[in-house]
């Protein structure tokens, strides 16, 4: 099923960064809020029964990109657009990419675990889980 909302600008942002914290994309996120919120309305008692290496899997899948400041990684990529970086914001910026290639990394390696582990293919269970590359800038 398909449902569009016409949200407003700052109820947007406020969206997009939640699911941004938790590595899910937008739409997936909308999902699964909405889901916990209408088992907790209805007291519907389904549990998504995962074994502890999935749930461990899918922790590392959304904590990867915990550690980088996104605020400063955002500001250092309008400042090199607009040609305006000092050579110290320069070297910030080329570490917080460093990061950012690190935790896609990792990321990708437990989502390929996880599809390992369910039986199907990385690019299926990115779709599944609504997951996206992260190039947030």
């Amino acid at each position: 099923m398909t449902i569009t909302l016409d949200l407003a600008s700052d109820l947007e942002r406020d969206l997009r960064q939640a699911a941004e914290r938790v590595g899910l994309a937008p739409a997936a996120f909308v999902a699964e809020t909405l889901r916990q919120r209408l088992q907790h309305e209805t007291g519907a008692k389904r549990t998504a029964h995962v074994s502890a290496r999935e749930a461990d899997l899918l922790l590392a899948i959304n904590r990867s990109f915990d550690a980088i400041s996104w605020p400063i990684y955002r500001i250092l990529i309008e400042k090199r657009e607009a040609e305006q970086l000092t050579p110290e914001e320069h070297q910030q910026l080329l570490q917080l990419v460093d990061q950012v290639e690190i935790a896609n990394s990792h990321r990708i390696a437990a989502a390929a675990q996880l599809a390992q582990l369910r039986g199907t293919t990385l690019p299926k269970l990115l779709d599944d889980l609504g997951l996206f590359p992260a190039v947030r800038d």
